[in-house]
């Protein structure tokens, strides 16, 4: 028995709801992400100084940084429908 693709009916993506995209993994849907704050080499060289003075450094901290995957729309084109918002599933398939 076999099946054509061509002959199987196609429905509503089951991943994205026929929207044609889904929640971007990277930012998990929030349209960016938190990165590490990165200093000078100015910046860099007075807390060197500070160290070798023996006074406290201040760590850097995270900053929001637009995702570079979504560009900041939170969401990315259905990997399972290719962005089609339609897929073929066997269990829509009527077998003869």
């Amino acid at each position: 028995l076999q099946i054509q693709v061509e002959d199987l009916p196609e429905s509503t993506c089951l991943w994205c709801e026929g929207s044609g995209r889904c929640r971007c993994p990277w930012c998990n849907g929030e349209g960016h992400r938190m990165e590490m704050e990165m200093k000078s080499s100015a910046g860099f060289q007075e807390d060197i100084e500070k160290m070798m003075k023996g006074e406290p450094v201040k760590l850097p901290g995270k900053v929001p940084v637009r995702c570079s995957a979504c560009t900041g729309t939170k969401k990315l084109r259905c990997r399972y429908c290719r962005g089609s918002g339609k897929g073929i599933y066997g269990n829509n398939a009527s077998l003869p």
